[in-house]
């Protein structure tokens, strides 16, 4: 069902992510899947935040080297016939928990995979803003909690709830890229 990588970013590049949000602080509170609100960092200029595309491609020019850096990395550990589809940068505050959904897109039909990636540079379990799994029925199968750095791959018709931190004045930052299979 999932596949996790510990330590897939390294501190330094956590450091140049957060680096980046503070010198290009381009975050929007937005609705998401289930209605539920969430804030979403604005990495490329365009109407929809997260870009979805049909080319496999995005243009990474003039924007920080840190987010081609990540997305090659995602890139390079799958196959050859992985499509990217999606990307998008999440933020969660006390409170702002995702409904339970999941991340198939039936225009792309076939096998479907999300890549999530935690970005914190710090984390304890204590503070919630864990990924909640469900089967069927919606009765839980497994929890995985955000660690710095760590990647999350999934079956994205996988139902799954990222829940936002239990503590005040915390943000839980989350990457996503999603793709098909050729």
């Amino acid at each position: 069902m999932k596949n996790i990588t510990q330590n897939f970013l390294s501190q330094e590049d956590l450091d140049l992510v957060w680096n980046e949000f503070n010198e290009n602080p381009r975050w929007r509170y937005t609705k998401m899947a289930g209605e539920n609100m969430l804030w979403e960092y604005i990495l490329f200029d365009n109407i929809d935040t997260h870009l979805r595309l049909e080319n496999g491609k995005w243009d990474f020019e003039n924007k920080s080297p840190i987010w081609y850096d990540i997305y090659k990395k995602v890139i390079d550990i799958e196959s050859d016939n992985f499509i990217p589809r999606t990307l998008l940068i999440n933020g969660q505050t006390q409170t702002l928990d995702s409904a339970i959904h999941s991340d198939y897109n039936p225009t792309h039909p076939g096998e479907y995979t999300t890549h999530l990636i935690y970005l914190n540079k710090k984390w304890q379990n204590e503070w919630g803003g864990e990924t909640t799994f469900y089967d069927r029925e919606y009765n839980v199968i497994d929890t995985v909690y955000p660690e710095p750095g760590k990647l999350l791959s999934y079956d994205a018709r996988q139902k799954h709830k990222g829940h936002g931190p239990i503590i005040p004045n915390t943000l839980r930052v989350t990457l996503a890229i999603q793709g098909t299979y050729a």
